[in-house]
C-alpha cells in the first residue's frame, strides 16, 4: 500500500508541476523522496495501571525532519481518562501532550534529534515531576490495563530550494510540495487506524473465544452434576425400595 501511495502522490505531483512549473521538472525526484518517510512504524502495547511505556526514535544527524503520528485507545469499553501520551524532546521537555479524557489524537512536529514517546495508564506528573503513590489522586482510575495503538514515522524534509532562487515557479512548487506531504501524511494515518481496527478485533475474536471456552466448561461441569445428581437420586430410590421390600 505505501508503494501504491507514493505512485499515486508521484503521478499528481508531476502532473501539476507539467502543467504550472514546466521549468522544475527535475524537482519530481525530490518530491518522491520526501513521499518515502525515513521511518515508519505502527504498533500496539498493553499498559498495566500505574506503569508507563516509552518509545524512542531519532532522527539523521544534522536534518530537520517532521516527526508524527497518532494514537487510538482500543478498549472502546473503558474511559479513556487515566491515559496520557506525551512526546518529549532530547531534553525530556514535553513537546506534545494529548487532550484529557480522549480516545484519540494526532501530532505533527518539526525538529531533530531524539524524540521519546509515552504512553502513561495512571501516572499523574506536576511539571516533569512524577508525583509520589500516596500523593497521587486516584479519581477516575479502575485499575484496568489498557490497550493502545499507536504510530510515530520520522521524515526528513528535502526541500531542494536555495533561497537566492526563489521565484514564483519555486513557490508553487514549494507549496505543491507541502500539499503532497499532508496528503501523504493523511494516508499514513486513515493505514494507522485501519491498523487499529484489526487489533480491535483481534481483541473482541478473544473475548469471543475466551467466552465460549467458559460456556463450553460451565456446560460440562453442569452435566457432569446432573449426571452425580441423578446416580445419587438412583441409588437413593434403590435403597429405599429395597427396604420397603424388606419390611
Amino acid at each position: 500500500p505505501v508503494e501504491l501511495i507514493s505512485a499515486f502522490i508521484f503521478a499528481m505531483v508531476n502532473r501539476a508541476l507539467i502543467t504550472y512549473c514546466p521549468g522544475a521538472i527535475s524537482l519530481i525526484a525530490i518530491v518522491l523522496f520526501i513521499a518515502i518517510p525515513f521511518s515508519n512504524a505502527s504498533f500496539s502495547s498493553v499498559v498495566q495501571p500505574g506503569e508507563e511505556h516509552c518509545f524512542s526514535v531519532r532522527t539523521l544527524e544534522e536534518t530537520r525532519s517532521r516527526i508524527s503520528g497518532n494514537f487510538d485507545i482500543l478498549d472502546d469499553e473503558l474511559l479513556p481518562d487515566p491515559v496520557t501520551v506525551s512526546l518529549y524532546d532530547d531534553k525530556f521537555a514535553t513537546v506534545w501532550k494529548s487532550t484529557p479524557k480522549t480516545t484519540e489524537g494526532t501530532f505533527s512536529i518539526f525538529g531533530l534529534g531524539r524524540y521519546t514517546l509515552c504512553l502513561e495508564n495512571g501516572i499523574h506528573k506536576v511539571g516533569e515531576e512524577e508525583v509520589d503513590a500516596e500523593e497521587r489522586d486516584t479519581e477516575g482510575w479502575d485499575g484496568m490495563e489498557r490497550n493502545i495503538g499507536f504510530a510515530i514515522r520520522i521524515s526528513p524534509l528535502q526541500r531542494g530550494l536555495e533561497p537566492e532562487k526563489e521565484g514564483p515557479d519555486e513557490k508553487r512548487t514549494e507549496e505543491i510540495m507541502s500539499a503532497s506531504e499532508q496528503l501523504l501524511e493523511g494516508f499514513y494515518t486513515l493505514m494507522d487506524h485501519q491498523g487499529y481496527l484489526k487489533d480491535r478485533e483481534a481483541l473482541h475474536r478473544n473475548l469471543m473465544e475466551a467466552t465460549f471456552q467458559s460456556i463450553v466448561r460451565w456446560t460440562f461441569i453442569e452435566a457432569f452434576i446432573l449426571l452425580l445428581v441423578a446416580a445419587c437420586q438412583v441409588a437413593y430410590l434403590k435403597k429405599f425400595f429395597e427396604q420397603r421390600t424388606y419390611l
